[in-house]
């Protein structure tokens, strides 16, 4: 069982003895999906009862009601119907329900939803808002056309409200993920699932787990298998040991060997890459990382004696001979296994926030003994020494529109190379942490598009403090170690992981708009067209954009999108 609240935090605070009927009206309203439903929430339209959505093939549209009563009440259920068009129906199985739980915010000093939860039915605390989160996946195939169904709120079976869904499905489709264009980079530290799940790291139990971790991590745009074959890569800053899937060992104390050579044993590496391979992320295989990180200019590394059959721990330091004799040592055997695996040309060394002066001491061990080995440098390189020659490199949106200048994206595209955005405890604003609006979340990918970056990076996807149930703030603000949580028997999406996917569907919207631009004859509409894109791309971002830091606009990400696909049907009568 994972460690996490056997209901939402608010449904926590129910009193004792809160069994009884209600005795005070329901209120259900529907809710922006942008914006937080907070316990404190009310609405302020409770007669709207029609909800009008619209998407394309393959796309998850996103919805929010909320649910709030004076007094106590337990068993309502939310229930949809099949959604009819003019000649067939999406059933009501691809209409999801979800209920977010709160987690105490220390920033905001609020509860604030997150994780959602899937269950038959829900509770409410004495006026304590509930979110109820909802979206519809949209079949690839679905015919053009609005689709009309039901969704209903109830208790005991009587009904409490009810909302006509209007869904218009337009004559387009985007790619079924991971097979999309934009590009996500989210690290994933697999043994975090042993322990929140507390079953033996590596076991059988755990590799069934995984494959339903790296599924769902497929399923939200991962593009990059991501591996650590230093344990422990960042020292316990992360508050716990983050897993190697490379076994170091040696036969014996490596201070009491004449001449110490280790032995690499690839079996997990190779186990976890298929696994994530066969889930359909295979854009890039990441592994990190020759030093401790970030900003460390020594490795701590952990190996098996195997004559003693204990564990022990050896320091090397950049720049000293035992440093260039055991990364060099592992440096070929990578390189040779990669080759032999038919894995190398995917293969990038990462190394995440280390100095120039440090790379100078690094990177020359590996280019002499693996130099087909590609490295991607991730902030650090502060004399910008390395990160253009780097196959992938990362730039913070921090810097973006400051004095620090943007590298060369296009010329590095055309020599094969990617350049990733990427936001980490900083910036406040856009970002991804609990207290951030979810709008922002949604609104990265279109920074990217906006700044022509190639993709995002950005750590974590699943690094879980112990105790991150009741407090997700540790060194970093809160939710920066995480996007999904650990569940009952596998990942729970976040109301942040389905915005940022949501904001990869409108990357790949816009994608599909360049496309047919590229296509049409008449070339004196492109520039009104490119315009309104234009237009569009502003109103999604000027909330959070650092081109107006001291003036933000608001963003309204869904008028956004609806110039997105009012341009896609206005392309349908060009030509």
């Amino acid at each position: 069982m994972s460690m996490k609240p056997t209901s939402t935090l608010a449904i926590l605070l129910l009193a004792c003895g809160c069994a009884r009927r209600e005795s005070a009206p329901i209120e259900a309203w529907v809710a922006d999906p942008h914006h937080h439903v907070y316990p404190g929430s009310f609405g302020r339209d409770l007669k709207q009862r029609e909800i009008k959505l619209e998407g394309v093939g393959n796309e998850y549209v996103i919805l929010q009601l909320a649910v709030k009563s004076a007094t106590a009440v337990r068993g309502l259920t939310t229930e949809a119907t099949d959604l009819k068009g003019p000649q067939e129906i999406i059933p009501r199985g691809a209409v999801r329900v979800r209920y977010p739980g709160y987690i105490p915010v220390d920033e905001s000093g609020q509860l604030t939803p997150d994780p959602l939860f899937v269950r038959s039915s829900f509770d409410l605390a004495p006026n304590q808002a509930q979110p109820v989160w909802i979206d519809v996946h949209v079949p690839e195939d679905a015919e053009a056309g609005t689709y009309e169904g039901t969704l209903s709120i109830k208790h005991e079976g009587r009904l409490v409200a009810d909302f006509t869904l209007k869904l218009e499905v337009l004559d387009f489709a985007i790619p079924p993920v991971p097979k999309d264009h934009f590009y996500f980079n989210i690290l994933m530290d697999p043994g975090s699932v042993a322990r929140m799940h507390k079953v033996e790291l590596w076991s059988e139990p755990h590799w069934t787990l995984l494959r339903k971790y790296v599924k769902n991590w497929a399923e939200h745009s991962q593009d990059a298998i991501t591996v650590f074959f230093l344990e422990d890569p960042w020292a316990m800053d992360t508050g716990f040991p983050v897993a190697s899937v490379v076994e170091w060992k040696l036969p014996g104390a490596w201070e009491n060997l004449g001449d110490p050579r280790f032995e690499f044993d690839y079996s997990r590496f190779d186990r976890f890459v298929k696994m994530c391979l066969d889930a359909g992320i295979d854009q890039n295989l990441q592994a990190w990382s020759p030093v401790n990180m970030p900003h460390f200019d020594h490795a701590i590394i952990h190996y098996t004696d195997t004559q003693a059959r204990e564990s022990r721990k050896l320091k090397v330091t950049a720049g000293e001979p035992a440093f260039e004799r055991v990364w060099g040592q592992f440096a070929k055997s990578f390189q040779d296994h990669l080759k032999a695996t038919k894995l190398l040309e995917m293969t990038t060394v990462g190394l995440d926030e280390i100095s120039t002066e440090n790379l100078d001491r690094i990177v020359p061990v590996f280019r002499k003994v693996a130099p087909e080995l590609k490295l991607m440098v991730s902030g650090g390189d502060e004399k910008g020494k390395y990160q253009q020659l780097s196959s992938e490199m990362a730039f913070h949106f921090g810097y973006v529109k400051s004095e620090v200048p943007m590298p060369d994206i296009a010329a590095r595209r055309k020599q094969g190379k990617r350049t990733l955005m990427y936001t980490a405890n900083t910036p406040l604003r856009p970002n991804t942490f609990l207290f951030s609006k979810p709008l922002e979340s949604r609104m990265l990918p279109w920074l990217v598009w906006k700044y022509d970056f190639d993709g995002y990076i950005r750590w974590a996807w699943n690094f879980w403090l112990d105790d991150f149930w009741k407090q997700p703030r540790y060194k970093w603000r809160s939710g920066d170690m995480h996007f999904v949580y650990p569940g009952d028997d596998g990942p729970l999406d976040s109301i942040r992981s389905e915005m940022l996917r949501k904001g990869a569907q409108d990357y790949e919207i816009l994608w599909l708009i360049r496309q047919r631009l590229s296509q049409l004859k008449d070339r004196e509409a492109v520039p009104k067209i490119e315009q309104r894109i234009k237009d569009a791309i502003e109103e999604a971002t000027q909330e959070a954009d650092p081109i107006r830091p001291h003036r933000p606009l608001p963003s309204d990400l869904a008028k956004a999108r609806g110039e997105l696909n009012q341009i896609l049907r206005d392309l349908r009568k060009v030509r």
